[in-house]
């Protein structure tokens, strides 16, 4: 098991600490960038193959019949099969910010989650400007779970109230900037870079500047093909499960120089 670093004071009602992750079997020397950064996925004891890059989108398209819902919603699918991503045409809440909930008790009165934890197999969802992030449970599939997320997202969009409370956000917003760098620091060096370096590989944290983080990537890393969905849907969602304060995750490394460098 891999529990998520304990974080100072409460997020949304979440006491220090989090669910574990669950560790997959790294892979042997021959495949050296398999199977070892799906960490984002905290609540998900499934974690993807790093080979599954070249991921399969779906796209889930709805047009409205309600003035006040999106014009599309659309699904997309992560290297980890129990995260997808559902992006609207609009942010739901100020941008910069991120909001998790691990269950209904968390929602602070914000509907769309309470509308959300309603559908079973939900464990998590996490609300980024128009991007909300939905972890389920291994024995459902999101194909039969698309089915009942897009008719309650044009629902409660369609209301009255915001979809997430000012309150959910405000506990975010609460939360001390000074906190981020021990968080990333911890999360690196106890969480992200042991795997990383059983591959050859690292990542270490430049510095923090207002509430961006700025990442470098090293060793098997640098200049590695599979860099940019390591680091957005690895080393950036692992952060903002932490920091959820953390307004970018900017890369900063030179790819160029590395081994296999695929930008120069």
């Amino acid at each position: 098991l891999w529990p998520l670093p304990p974080k100072g004071g409460t997020t949304n009602g979440r006491k220090p600490g989090g669910k574990p992750f669950v560790v997959p079997a790294l892979a042997g020397p021959k495949d050296p960038f398999r199977a070892i950064l799906r960490i984002a996925a905290a609540a998900s004891p499934s974690v993807a193959p790093h080979a599954l890059l070249r991921y399969k989108q779906e796209e889930i398209r709805t047009e409205s019949m309600l003035m006040n819902t999106p014009s599309s919603i659309r699904g997309e699918l992560t290297p980890d099969p129990n995260v997808c991503n559902f992006i609207l045409d609009r942010p739901l809440i100020e941008e910069g910010w991120s909001v998790v909930f691990d269950s209904d008790m968390e929602a602070m009165e914000s509907p769309l989650i309470e509308r959300l934890f309603e559908i079973d197999g939900l464990m998590r969802v996490r609300v980024t400007g128009a991007e909300i992030s939905m972890t389920k449970e291994p024995s459902f599939s999101w194909q039969e779970l698309a089915g009942q997320i897009v008719p309650v997202l044009r629902e409660v969009l369609a209301g009255e109230h915001p979809p997430i409370s000012a309150a959910a956000l405000d506990a975010v917003k609460n939360l001390p900037p000074e906190e981020i760098a021990p968080c990333v620091e911890d999360l690196l060096n106890t969480h992200i870079n042991p795997a990383l370096a059983s591959h050859g590989g690292y990542a270490r944290l430049v510095k923090v500047e207002d509430r961006d983080v700025f990442v470098e990537m090293g060793g098997g890393c640098q200049g590695c093909a599979a860099s940019k969905a390591t680091l957005r849907f690895g080393i950036e969602a692992a952060i903002r499960q932490v920091a959820p304060q953390v307004r970018e995750v900017v890369d900063v490394t030179d790819h160029a120089s590395g081994t296999n460098p695929y930008f120069s």
